[in-house]
């Protein structure tokens, strides 16, 4: 079995995310992520961005994704729907009251 290392970013803004080096299905699938994000205040989920590409396929789509987490310009928390965003924006854990 093959491993191939990927080299990860520290990505501090959007301009800079934009900057990285990027197909263009990725900067498509990284933008509606970022504009969706900016609209909504939470992850779009596949058929969002699938809607908003204008792709066909949920799997590129997702494969996209994974290719934009591993590169280090999107964040996800693993089996959790809608949690995909762009690394610049941060979440804090607020504690509700009872």
């Amino acid at each position: 079995m093959v491993e191939l290392e990927v080299e990860r970013f520290i990505v501090r803004s959007h301009e800079e995310a934009l900057e990285r080096l990027m197909t263009q299905n990725q900067m498509s699938v990284y933008i509606a992520i970022d504009e969706f994000w900016k609209k909504y205040g939470f992850g779009p989920t596949v058929e969002n961005i699938q809607f908003m590409t204008g792709d066909r396929s949920r799997s590129n789509i997702h494969r996209i994704m994974r290719r934009l987490v591993e590169l280090g310009v999107c964040k996800q928390t693993p089996r959790r729907a809608r949690s995909i965003r762009p690394s610049y924006i941060k979440l804090y854990k607020v504690d509700m009251p009872d």
